[in-house]
């Protein structure tokens, strides 16, 4: 049997996944710079006890380097991030997002998620709005009028798989990657050190990127807006909250934050757009939370929510397909250790349990 072909481009993606140069490796490895330069140029095949040292470093196995996945290529992606996140940690966030989307391509070849049940719609083509669109969706899913009690288990009942991610920086606070042709469910990675307001807004708004942009082939350069627009609507519906908005003070701004669980911020910057309140009072009201330390760290706390999907496709391979550990790592070409935390394994129990059917065998 011959040796197991080595891909350049695993070693290229596992390296910027770990936040490393390829002087970084070098010296880690014991080689040249330049060597390093070759083995991700596919000039020079590494021996394999040079992959087995990368593996020990990158924090996957040696077996990680010959494989050759479907899901390689990161489709387009969208990001709720600030300006300042530099390009550097960008590429390290997006290579990792590349190796959670292969871990799903073997994890969903044994077990099936919720039906993707997301549509998609192109707000030029048909006409419409975002803040239509979000509306139109709520009545789709039977939803009831009013604040959303839980985002994150209604869109893991909807076939979105939400992965806590830690990016390593709070100037991102979530990003999807979705290619509705390539056969993997719709991809949300939310961060792990997101207040509970903010991750629902950043779920409401990525999900806005999965209905409104990532079917596009050319997206326009509103779609962060428009994400914004969805989302507002989305989670404070104008029918519904409009009532709630007139005299806002940042007492009920508090008060109005533990029923629709959304930040201040937002229903400060919602009254002002359905000009509720002026912009001189949305101004006043910002300028106080900020003479209040408020822009930062609110006074009223929303808990994060749990997501439990991506764990549950990992426990299925463990509880119900009998796989150890050991097998399951390596099925994923990673460690045990890093396997039990990036799924939470012996720590989660499911809150609302979406996993629905375990495939009789492999396709």
């Amino acid at each position: 049997m011959s040796e197991p072909k080595f891909n350049p481009e695993m070693l290229t993606l596992a390296r910027a996944g770990a936040g490393l140069t390829q002087a970084d490796l070098a010296k880690a490895l014991g080689v040249s710079q330049g060597m390093v330069s070759k083995y991700e140029s596919g000039q020079v095949q590494p021996p394999p006890g040079q992959l087995e040292r990368a593996g020990e470093v990158l924090g996957c196995r040696a077996s990680f380097f010959t494989r050759w996945p479907k899901h390689f290529h990161l489709p387009i992606t969208f990001h709720r991030k600030k300006v300042r996140l530099g390009a550097g940690a960008l590429a390290r966030i997006h290579a990792n997002v590349v190796l959670k989307r292969i871990q799903m391509e073997v994890l969903l070849r044994s077990a099936d998620a919720p039906e993707n049940r997301i549509p998609a719609v192109n707000l030029r083509e048909q006409g419409t709005t975002p803040e239509r669109v979000a509306r139109d969706l709520r009545v789709r899913w039977q939803m009831p009028r009013g604040p959303v009690e839980n985002l994150t288990e209604l869109l893991e009942g909807m076939g979105v798989i939400i992965i806590p991610t830690d990016f390593g920086t709070d100037l991102i606070s979530g990003l999807s990657a979705y290619e509705p042709s390539d056969g993997l469910p719709p991809l949300i990675f939310i961060g792990t050190n997101c207040p509970g307001d903010r991750m629902r807004f950043t779920l409401a708004h990525e999900l806005a990127h999965i209905v409104l942009h990532h079917h596009l082939d050319l997206p326009s350069t509103d779609c962060e807006s428009e994400a914004d627009r969805f989302a507002a609507e989305f989670l404070m519906p104008a029918a519904d909250i409009r009532g709630f908005l007139t005299r806002l003070d940042l007492e009920g701004a508090a008060a109005l934050k533990r029923t629709w669980k959304v930040s201040m911020s937002s229903l400060i910057k919602r009254a002002g757009d359905l000009e509720l309140i002026s912009p001189s009072r949305s101004r006043s009201l910002f300028i106080e939370m900020g003479r209040r330390g408020w822009r930062t760290h609110e006074p009223v706390e929303i808990p994060p929510e749990k997501q439990t999907l991506h764990w549950e496709l990992a426990t299925a391979h463990l509880d119900e397909l009998g796989y150890s550990d050991e097998e399951l790592s390596k099925a994923l070409d990673t460690t045990v250790e890093r396997l039990r935390s990036d799924y939470g394994l012996k720590t989660m129990t499911p809150s609302h349990p979406t996993l629905r059917l375990l495939k009789s065998s492999p396709s």
